[in-house]
């Protein structure tokens, strides 16, 4: 078991999941209320291994002053610890964080959550 699974079940218990974990692909989806997916992915086969974290949701008619918002969290200059990418795709927006397998501690990965969720109410 790699510390990347030991940290995802320590935030399982923080929230009272104890048996949170990662599928036999790596990958562990949540489903969130609003039809929104959260998605926690181990890259463990890049050259430098990371772990990304995304939320995804549907988002029909977004505003201009809201997707320029949204672009504006992927500028470098941004203040959140790890880079936040976005995306839309048909009606499906997607918020994501990409972090270092070397970095990822539980510290690392409630902060990444609490961006996912402040990039969140950009879009409502």
């Amino acid at each position: 078991m790699t510390w990347v699974n030991d940290t995802i079940r320590d935030f399982g218990i923080s929230i009272g999941l104890p048996e949170l974990m990662l599928n036999e692909r790596g990958i562990l989806d949540l489903d969130l209320p609003n039809e929104a997916r959260l998605r926690i992915a181990h890259l463990a086969h890049l050259p430098v291994p990371e772990v990304v974290l995304s939320r995804s949701e549907t988002m029909f008619y977004p505003t201009s002053a809201m997707l320029t918002e949204l672009l504006k969290l992927n500028d470098f200059r941004n203040s959140s610890e790890w880079p936040i990418q976005t995306a839309i795709n048909d009606h499906e927006l997607c918020i994501s964080v990409r972090i270092p397998e070397r970095s990822f501690v539980l510290n690392a990965m409630e902060q990444a959550f609490l961006s996912l969720k402040n990039s969140h109410m950009i879009s409502r």
